[in-house]
This record gives C-alpha cells, sequence and structure tokens, in this order.
C-alpha cells in the first residue's frame, strides 16, 4: 500500500512516470524507433556474371527514424550435402563464403525506404550450388546484426526454430531430410 500511500502525497507524481525524461511515453518511443533493419532476398544467381560467379540481390529497408548505411561484405555460411563434397574424410563440412557488395552502389539506408544490392562473391568453389542450410549475415554501420536462415542457399527463407530443427536432422541423417522435405 505504501505506492498508492505515494501518489495520494502528490497526485502529479503520476505525470513524471508517464511523460517524463523516462517515463512510459519515452521509453515507448526508443523501442520504436531504434536502429534496425528488414531485408530480404530477392535473387541469388549461381551462373557466371561479369567474371564474378555468385551474386544476391537483396532488398533492405531501414525501420528506424536516424539513417544508417549496410557493411560491404555479406557473409554466408552453410551445409555441403556429404555427396557432393570433395574430401570424404570430413563426415560433415561448414562453408564460409564472404559476398562484396559492389563498391559503385551506395550502401546508405535512409530511414523507411527501402534499397536493393547485389553483392559478388569471389570464390570458385565447384560446391558452391549445392549448400543446404545457410546463414547470412548482414550488419548495420550502428545497430545489431540481422541472421537470415535460409533451407537451400537463396532460396527459401525459413525460421530459427525450423533451421535448427533441420541442423539435427542433417547432422543425424546425413542430409537426407533436407533432400526430400517439403517443409
Amino acid at each position: 500500500m505504501w505506492l498508492v500511500d505515494y501518489f495520494k502525497e502528490d497526485p502529479l507524481r503520476i505525470l513524471t512516470i508517464i511523460g517524463g525524461s523516462g517515463g512510459i511515453f519515452y521509453l515507448y518511443d526508443r523501442f520504436r524507433n531504434r536502429l534496425r533493419i528488414k531485408i530480404r532476398i530477392v535473387e541469388t544467381n549461381k551462373h557466371l556474371i561479369n567474371n564474378k560467379p555468385y551474386s544476391i540481390t537483396i532488398e533492405a529497408e531501414n525501420l528506424g527514424n536516424t539513417p544508417t548505411s549496410i557493411e560491404p561484405a555479406i557473409v554466408l555460411i552453410s551445409y555441403i550435402p556429404p555427396v557432393v563434397k570433395k574430401i570424404k574424410t570430413t563426415r560433415f563440412k561448414k562453408s564460409i563464403y564472404v559476398y562484396e557488395i559492389d563498391p559503385s552502389q551506395k550502401r546508405n539506408l535512409p530511414p523507411r525506404s527501402p534499397v536493393k544490392f547485389t553483392a559478388f562473391c569471389d570464390s570458385r568453389d565447384d560446391e558452391k550450388p549445392f549448400l543446404q542450410l545457410g546463414i547470412y549475415f548482414f550488419k548495420p554501420t550502428v545497430g545489431r546484426k540481422k541472421i537470415i536462415y535460409v533451407k537451400k542457399e537463396g532460396e527459401q527463407q525459413i525460421s530459427v526454430i525450423k533451421y535448427l530443427f533441420l541442423e539435427v536432422m542433417y547432422l543425424f541423417f546425413h542430409g537426407i531430410y533436407i533432400k526430400h522435405s517439403t517443409c
């Protein structure tokens, strides 16, 4: 009951809680306008374009009120199916590929407007078109990184829970479930 007594002594104190410097509306506004980005994979290309074999086209949108930009490196970590691996000594292999956003493109992300980027990977790896279960890492210059989980490299975005389930199935059943699943 001490809380009720506190506001009975001076009823105007409730205004400080609601609209003061650290009030509820201030915190709500800070939460709503925080820096975050939304990324959608528009297209992946696994063929030779301008002597750069692999490319990814993304659409990024800054959902905050402050302008930011995206880092030029996009990292992809993905499994290679056991059937396709060149070296049969390892049971499971995760590959890491780094895509670089074309330097001629501006990487600025103005608030609330989508921008398309194309990034290229200079890897000449023969296993790349067969990657399964990928994780893309996108990093804005300010704010937290954005992680996108995909079922087959760049084709279908999935949730974290579905990704972890498919990863466990992949590790236990050697990729058989991923090849034949319809998730």
